[in-house]
């Protein structure tokens, strides 16, 4: 959709996303990947606000990343986190 409005819509989206992890010291990359994993499992306005960079509490990102979490989770278990 370049060059449309629903396009310049969704990148200042985007980018306002990952300049607000930037601005929270959250991992960029960690963050975004946090938020593709996760955002399937959300279904209401209160899971989706709950994924934006200045809602996400970064030891919540760090739990979900360690090794032994990550490798174990389930779809539901992913909601819950």
């Amino acid at each position: 959709m370049a060059g449309h409005p629903n396009g310049a819509n969704a990148s200042a989206t985007f980018y306002s996303s990952i300049e607000t992890a930037k601005a929270r010291d959250l991992k960029t990359y960690r963050y975004l990947r946090f938020l593709f994993e996760k955002i399937f499992c959300a279904s209401t306005s209160a899971d989706y606000q709950a994924l934006l960079a200045q809602a996400v509490d970064p030891a919540q990102m760090e739990y979900f990343f360690s090794p032994v979490v990550y490798q174990t989770l389930t779809k539901n278990e992913l909601k819950g986190i």
